[in-house]
């Protein structure tokens, strides 16, 4: 199934996340991805990780909301962290209802997985990202891996569109349409 509309601007925002040992290869396909969509006007949502959380941001430079657990998570100093209480309430009995182990979470692996909710909602939690783009691995139950998967269950929840990089199908796709997209701009920088 081809996705021409992965990169129209529909919406304003999107979130990129993912693993913080997202191979180097992918990473630098995010950055060029995240430079596209940047182009286009899209705001790229996502968090103060290495690895994918970090390719996305460095392609999107300007055009992103980096949110953060806590001030200076990950050595990012300019993350959003939200302290308003009634919001931050809320997000955290989403991210608990997502989680049927949530009692057992310390306190960082909760504000981790909270952060997650504002990635997919926004700091407002009422404006939704288009979609979600990502690269996690899968578990062997099918699962993804690591606090992405809380990114991909709101995400489901609220059907707002996934796309996981790691499926090499889904990755062929992207490379496809932004093959795509620099023909066509080749083409009209000719007319």
């Amino acid at each position: 199934m081809s996705h021409p509309q992965l990169l129209d601007t529909g919406s304003r925002f999107y979130t990129g996340v993912g693993s913080s040992r997202t191979p180097p290869d992918i990473c630098a396909f995010i950055i060029s991805l995240a430079e596209y969509l940047a182009t286009t006007g899209m705001i790229l949502r996502t968090g103060a990780n290495k690895g994918a959380d970090q390719a996305f941001a460095a392609g999107a430079t300007e055009h992103r909301e980096v949110y953060s657990p806590y001030t200076d998570a990950g050595g990012y100093s300019n993350g959003i962290v939200i302290t308003e209480r009634e919001i931050t309430e809320q997000a955290i009995g989403i991210a608990a209802g997502l989680h049927p182990e949530w009692k057992n979470y310390n306190d960082f692996a909760r504000k981790a997985h909270t952060r997650c909710i504002y990635q997919v909602l926004g700091a407002d939690l009422r404006t939704p990202s288009a979609y979600v783009i990502c690269y996690a691995s899968i578990d062997d139950q099918g699962q993804i891996e690591g606090s992405t998967r809380t990114t991909v269950a709101i995400a489901q929840a609220r059907n707002i569109p996934v796309y996981n990089l790691h499926d090499l199908a889904t990755r062929t796709k992207f490379r496809k349409r932004l093959e795509e997209i620099a023909l066509l701009q080749a083409q009209m920088a000719n007319l």
